[in-house]
């Protein structure tokens, strides 16, 4: 993807591929957003109730949460792997 901009025009689908690739965080999707919001909504009226610091938020907990759920798992699977080694 060469900008954000690109990135927008793509469904949600899409986008979750971009993430899983690292491609592109999931702040930044976000934050990506949040500036399409803020630049179309003074001529369309869309959002009523700007919550952006909540979405925020939710996305920097997830993505923590996320990483030591990783983190977790590869301790989980190394602790299996060393047991296994040793009954062999």
């Amino acid at each position: 993807m060469s900008t954000l901009k690109d990135v927008l025009s793509l469904d949600a689908t899409a986008q979750a591929e971009l993430i899983r690739k690292k491609e592109i965080k999931p702040l930044e999707l976000v934050e990506a957003a949040i500036a399409g919001i803020e630049r179309l909504n003074p001529q369309i009226n869309a959002v009523v109730t700007f919550r952006f610091e909540h979405g925020t938020e939710r996305t920097i907990k997830n993505t923590l949460r996320l990483k030591d759920l990783n983190a977790f798992i590869t301790r989980r699977q190394a602790r299996i792997s060393i047991r296994r080694m040793e009954h062999s």
